[in-house]
């Protein structure tokens, strides 16, 4: 401290020193305005003549509207600087630093959700579920991704309600799917979230009602094979599957033969019934006397 009157001196942290003499503050040499000092010992920075930045390492101003680094003993500073979308400034001890808010982590410069779509970071009390969607599910102690008001939880998504699909018989129809019950008597689809049902479903003919678990199945019955709903007979490649209205046969290659009407496979064109295949009319055999024979001989009158 320095007295008015100069014969009086003045009076150090050490004590009274008489005027004239010298004493040595024990402080860094503040640098000009525009200057940066390469700090001998450390080889930091000096920022705004008070704050030493150590060699690599960062400083952020307070407020966070400046960011500046010491590199090589050299000062650089980032005078338009801010957080970012999901951070904050906040002060710690003496220093400030943007830090992500809750839910987001830091993955290099960016602060990221650490949830999911549809969930929300925090103190979950209880959330509902697609197979629990009345009486909600007490949560995990503790912060962490949940599933908010409006959504439910199905496998490890948050989905809204009309995305769980269809309750029965205490099972989850995923939606645009269909469930079969009471002994295959009963048909029931999902759609929009709500079932469709049809109370004198059958299985079909060619087809039979399977239990497994607690669900039931109309499986194609030996030979059949199901295209789209309906149970259809395994085809030779000489055969077509369908409403058969007329097909020759070897014994009568000329005139067809009228069907049954019902679907079944029936040979194709350019082949002939011989037996219970299908086959080339030149594998038909020849006619004489109005005899098929398998093997054609020549004959000589």
């Amino acid at each position: 401290m320095y007295f008015r009157r100069s014969q009086n001196g003045f009076l150090s942290p050490k004590g009274y020193i008489s005027f004239g003499a010298i004493y040595v503050l024990a402080f860094h040499v503040l640098c000009l305005e525009g200057c940066v000092k390469k700090l001998k010992d450390d080889n930091g920075c000096l920022i705004d003549k008070q704050v030493v930045i150590q060699e690599g390492e960062d400083y952020t101003t307070p407020a966070c509207l400046k960011l500046c680094s010491c590199r090589n003993g050299q000062l650089s500073c980032n005078n338009d600087y801010k957080c970012g979308a999901n951070a904050e400034c906040l002060q710690e001890n003496s220093t400030y630093q943007c830090t992500c808010k809750e839910g987001f982590l830091r993955i290099g410069d960016t602060c990221v959700s650490i949830c999911s779509t549809n969930e929300k970071y925090g103190n979950c009390s209880c959330e509902t579920s697609c197979s629990n969607p009345q009486p909600c599910v007490p949560c995990a102690q503790g912060q962490h991704c949940y599933c908010p008001s409006g959504f439910f939880l199905q496998e490890q998504d948050c989905v809204r309600q009309e995305d769980c699909g269809c309750f029965m018989d205490g099972m989850i129809v995923p939606e645009g799917q269909t469930y079969i019950a009471s002994g295959c008597s009963r048909k029931c689809s999902c759609i929009n979230g709500s079932l469709t049902c049809d109370d004198n479903f059958e299985c079909g003919s060619n087809a039979t009602c399977m239990q497994q678990n607690n669900t039931h199945e109309c499986r194609c019955n030996v030979g059949y094979s199901l295209v789209g709903e309906t149970c259809v007979s395994i085809c030779s490649n000489s055969e077509v599957f369908g409403n058969c209205t007329c097909e020759k046969s070897c014994n009568n290659p000329e005139v067809c033969e009228i069907c049954d009407q019902s679907q079944r496979c029936y040979c194709r064109s350019g082949f002939f019934l011989q037996d219970q295949d299908c086959v080339r009319q030149e594998d038909c055999g020849c006619f004489i006397d109005g005899i098929l024979l398998s093997v054609c001989f020549l004959l000589i009158s």
